[in-house]
């Protein structure tokens, strides 16, 4: 199991070796942390997922569960990982979740990182509740097979609202 922190704050104030933003299945910077990203600088990450698409083919959209790596644009990481944890009509799920986190945590493992910082999944404009998105990322971790990596990285979870740390440090048996 990785050394998991939850925390309050804001996620694109973190420094970690990639960090993982949420994304909508056109990989549009249209809201959410992506929003944030593109109002901070990041027209160039904007051009590089909307190059992906062309890159694999598709003009409109890529699957549930698909994540993105681009450049940092204007955060502290190395990479920047753009996780579709929802498909087109803003549906999720936990087991969405958890796949969504697996390939998250492969992406991680590929780009040699040890140390992730995400925000709640699918609980912006995503209709997961904090709860559900901490069950799945649970269940995300435990399946996740490559044991050695992950007791060698640190996940941060960095919670916008701060009501809602204690419900993830809940699902997580953490306390402060």
């Amino acid at each position: 199991m990785p050394n998991i922190i939850v925390k309050h704050g804001d996620l694109l104030d973190e420094v970690a070796d990639v960090i993982v933003s949420t994304a909508n299945p056109s990989l549009l910077m249209s809201g959410g942390v992506n929003g944030a990203i593109l109002m901070r600088g990041g027209h160039d990450v904007q051009r590089e997922l909307q190059a992906h698409l062309q890159r694999i083919g598709r003009k409109h959209h890529v699957d549930p569960a698909t994540v993105v790596i681009t450049s940092p644009g204007p955060l502290a990481c190395k990479y920047l990982l753009h996780a579709v944890s929802i498909n087109a009509f803003y549906e999720s799920s936990e087991t969405l979740i958890a796949d969504t986190v697996g390939n998250v945590l492969a992406a991680a493992m590929e780009s040699e990182a040890r140390s992730i910082a995400m925000t709640a999944l699918a609980t912006g404009y995503g209709p997961l509740k904090v709860e559900e998105f901490a069950r799945g990322l649970r269940l995300g971790i435990e399946q996740f097979d490559k044991r050695a990596f992950m007791d060698s990285i640190e996940l941060r979870v960095v919670i916008w609202r701060e009501e809602d740390v204690e419900k993830v440090r809940a699902v997580f048996e953490i306390t402060n």
